[in-house]
C-alpha cells in the first residue's frame, strides 16, 4: 500500500514538477520515492544531479530517501554530494526533518 501512494504521489508531482527538471533527474527521484537502490545507483553513474529541486515542494531526492527511511539510499546521495543543507518550500532541511522524527540515522 505504501508504495501505491508513492506512485501515486509520483504520478501528480511529475505533472507539476516537469518544467523545471531533466528526465534523468526526474528517473532519480522515481527511483528514490520506489526505494530502487539500483537504479539510483545508475542514475548516479551517468552523472545525473543528485540534488535537483522540485519547483513548487522544494524537495530533493535526499529529501524523500530521508522521509521514506530508506537509509542507503541517503546514505547514497551523501556521499555522493547530495546537499544536506538544501531547503524544501516550507524551509525544512532533511536533517530538521530526521530531527523532529526522532530519526538519527543519517
Amino acid at each position: 500500500m505504501k508504495y501505491l501512494i508513492t506512485t501515486i504521489v509520483v504520478v501528480v508531482l511529475v505533472g507539476c514538477v516537469e518544467a523545471n527538471l531533466t528526465k534523468d533527474e526526474l528517473a532519480l527521484i522515481s527511483a528514490v520515492e520506489n526505494g530502487k537502490i539500483e537504479r539510483v545507483k545508475q542514475r548516479i553513474e551517468a552523472g545525473t544531479n543528485v540534488s535537483p529541486k522540485e519547483k513548487y515542494t522544494g524537495y530533493t531526492p535526499l529529501h524523500y530517501a530521508t522521509q521514506l527511511y530508506f537509509k542507503e539510499i541517503a546514505e547514497l546521495l551523501i556521499a555522493n554530494c547530495a546537499d544536506v543543507n538544501a531547503k524544501c518550500a516550507h524551509g525544512g532541511t532533511v536533517l530538521d526533518y530526521l530531527q523532529h522524527d526522532n530519526k538519527k540515522w543519517v
